[in-house]
């Protein structure tokens, strides 16, 4: 086939990339040495690897997927680094929204690139979430034990796995819409016929996506192909809610996300990161920010209780209380001199609210999104209240701080 077309074409097959890759069925399956392949008059290199579109080809099916996995995560973190110049980086880098673009615009399409290919484990799967998610949080400054659905809510990706899922069957979609004479549809419609279930062919992929999602029997797409209209209002969309139940199910269980709006939307940024930075001082008070929004933040309490030593819950710059994440923000008599002038200005943005209870004020003031409804004519009035707590944070955290270090043995 290659051969005919490249006489049509009238070029000459290059050499290094023209070899022959004997694939084995099983690791205790030998290779005959003395097999020779030939592509008209040329006689073909046996190799044990082959790189084709950027995806390396092994004798192994297994090895070939572990091998792009670690092609791929590799790749995707030199397009991090390359990424720096431009402000994908911490203190006086861009504001976190514009960093999130960077990296769902030229980091995920690397890292996912071919997974519907060379169709990776579930283990190598977890491989390129974790990485995924290791990104989000170092971009978002939360620490590695920040709670892993909150790298979801916050930025609106889908994890690795359903990005897998999507392209499976939108691969097998466009082979459905292949005319039957094609080759891609004749390989798959004789899969489905003579393939076991314990091999690793592309239909042993799909019929178990097409299970868990309910999608229907897989005659009726090799029939009635869907265009991307029906495509997106079908399939997609299915998977996509699917995991948007899963995610919303599993963050209720996380305690440390109490104060957080914990509302899964695919595709969309939360409500905070939504609000945009208004200069670069502002970058540098969104990492105490999403801490206190995640439950990440150390306080007194969080010490006390994870401590091989006996230590106080009592909050150290006051003495009065133990320093819970309400006595931080609004009752620490060592910390109202920072906090007065800004809460003013709070309150005159939240005149039309009942906030008599200290809980309820602590909540509007962590993740306002869950109280205040997040319309177009909401929108002035949102931004400025987001500002003025991203500054209030921040000078109670610097306080905080200078305070500790004032202590005497400290």
């Amino acid at each position: 086939m290659s051969l005919s077309f490249a006489n049509e074409e009238r070029y000459l097959p290059q050499p290094t990339k023209t070899v022959a890759l004997n694939i084995k069925p099983s690791k205790r399956t030998t290779i005959p040495k003395s097999e020779c392949f030939k592509l008209g008059e040329i006689n073909l290199n046996h190799v044990d690897t082959s790189v084709h579109l950027g995806i390396t080809r092994t004798t192994s099916v297994c090895e070939t997927a572990e091998v792009n996995v670690e092609g791929n995560i590799s790749k995707a973190r030199r397009a991090l680094y390359s990424l720096l110049g431009a402000g994908l980086h911490g203190h006086n880098g861009l504001d976190h929204k514009s960093m999130l673009d960077l990296y769902k615009s030229f980091v995920l399409p690397v890292l996912t690139y071919g997974i519907e290919i060379f169709t990776p484990k579930s283990t190598l799967i977890k491989q390129l979430d974790l990485f995924q998610r290791k990104t989000i949080k170092q971009i978002l400054s939360l620490p590695n034990n920040a709670a892993d659905p909150c790298v979801l809510i916050l930025t609106g990706l889908l994890p690795i796995e359903a990005i897998y899922h999507l392209k499976i069957l939108n691969f097998f979609n466009n082979i459905c819409g292949q005319n039957e004479s094609s080759i891609e549809r004749q390989i798959v419609v004789r899969q489905l016929s003579v393939k076991s279930g314990k091999s690793s062919s592309l239909i042993n992929c799909v019929l178990p996506l097409l299970v868990k999602y309910d999608l229907g029997d897989v005659d009726d797409y090799l029939q009635n192909p869907l265009n991307k209209s029906q495509w997106r209002l079908k399939v997609h969309k299915t998977v996509v809610n699917y995991w948007k139940e899963y995610i919303d199910r599993i963050a209720r269980t996380y305690s440390s996300l109490k104060y957080m709006n914990i509302q899964y939307s695919p595709g969309k940024f939360h409500p905070l990161i939504q609000v945009g930075c208004s200069s670069a001082l502002e970058v540098t008070r969104l990492p105490t920010r999403f801490r206190l929004l995640t439950g990440t933040y150390v306080l007194q309490v969080n010490r006390c209780r994870f401590n091989q030593y006996a230590i106080s819950a009592v909050c150290p710059n006051c003495k009065v209380e133990d320093e819970t994440f309400e006595h931080f923000l609004l009752h620490c008599s060592a910390l109202e001199q920072v906090r007065a002038p800004v809460m003013c200005e709070i309150w005159n943005l939240l005149e039309f609210m009942d906030l008599s209870s200290p809980a309820l004020l602590a909540q509007t003031l962590i993740d306002w999104s869950i109280i205040v409804l997040n319309l177009p004519s909401y929108r002035d009035k949102t931004c400025m209240l987001e500002f003025h707590i991203r500054r209030l944070f921040f000078h109670l955290h610097n306080t905080r701080y200078r305070l500790y270090k004032e202590l005497s043995g400290n």
